[in-house]
């Protein structure tokens, strides 16, 4: 349990004495059966990021498709996430060009907050786990990300379903 103290404690503030040279992104995209996505990073390293997340997922999709929901099925949904920027090669102190990500996340339905489960076309609460692919370009900070994973809720119990997203966004200083 020491050593765990250790790993986790020992390196933040040696990488918080160090001021990344990419501070935080923004980048937008689509994915099943979230129709669309956005998404607000902050770097806490070189490794780790953490996101305001929002989308429109539906589980209608997953059991009509390929027929599109209509706009009073999707679900607006907002909650963050904690990334890993893992495999890829830092140069300096930014995330790296090509990693493999590895995420966690929760959202809220914004139209039932307090909604602990789904009813039909409506979700309650979310967490998901997702891994996937991601590039951020060395010049123009031109950043990438596609993920697959799944969304966990409850709805008459434990209902899980696929989650796939592409976002395409930009890096800041």
């Amino acid at each position: 349990m020491r050593w765990l103290a250790l790993l986790l404690l020992v390196p933040a503030p040696c990488l918080a004495a160090r001021p990344l040279s990419v501070n935080t992104y923004a980048a937008a995209g689509a994915g099943y059966p979230e129709l669309v996505r956005a998404e607000a990073g902050m770097f806490l390293s070189r490794r780790f990021s953490v996101e305001l997340v929002t989308g429109l997922p539906t589980p209608e999709l997953v059991t009509d498709f390929p027929t599109l929901p209509a706009l009073s099925d999707l679900n607006i949904m907002v909650g963050g996430s904690f990334t890993g920027w893992f495999v890829g090669y830092c140069d300096g102190m930014r995330p790296p060009v090509n990693s493999m990500l590895v995420s966690v996340g929760a959202r809220l339905n914004v139209a039932a907050p307090l909604a602990l489960e789904a009813d039909g076309v409506q979700l309650g609460p979310t967490a998901e786990i997702m891994m996937g692919y991601g590039l951020m370009t060395a010049d123009d900070l031109f950043v990438v990300r596609a993920q697959v994973g799944v969304m966990m809720y409850a709805d008459n119990g434990f209902g899980i379903g696929p989650n796939i997203v592409a976002t395409v966004g930009k890096a800041f200083k």
